[in-house]
């Protein structure tokens, strides 16, 4: 039922909003999924009140690091995968953009951060950032 409610409120909102907000409107759902969620008591509050802490600072590694090469080498794949990425958009901005290619340098240094931005979260035990085109659309 909650699942039914959060997708029509999307859709709704998508319909029926308009500019900004009609781009926002799964987070809309979202924000109404978990108000409906946490009415029908399907939110279960006990780890943040048996530690009196609504706000913790993450712990940094919480486990011991691991190489295991068939892991390593799927995340190469992946990583591969992220940079052909990054140097379609970097070229599709600069062509968009600035009316020409990227320079050498330019598409270097966005592989570059796009392959900086993605450990850090893992040290902290949260998933890995990948940076994607889809995001682009989002800021006016």
């Amino acid at each position: 039922m909650v699942g039914t409610v959060t997708l029509v409120c999307c859709l709704g909102f998508n319909i029926f909003l308009k500019g900004y907000y009609k781009m926002i409107s799964v987070l809309f759902g979202l924000i109404v999924g978990y108000i409906l969620a946490v009415c029908m008591g399907m939110v279960d509050f006990s780890a943040a009140t048996a530690t009196n802490k609504i706000v913790a600072l993450p712990t940094i590694l919480p486990f011991s690091p691991e190489f295991n090469w068939s892991a390593i080498l799927s995340f190469v794949v992946i990583f591969l995968v992220s940079a052909t990425e990054t140097i379609g958009d970097t070229s599709a901005l600069a062509a968009t953009g600035l009316k020409r290619q990227p320079t050498t340098k330019e598409l270097s240094g966005a592989i570059a951060c796009d392959g900086l931005e993605v450990p850090w979260p893992v040290c902290l035990a949260a998933p890995p950032s990948l940076r994607s085109a889809r995001m682009l659309v989002l800021w006016p």
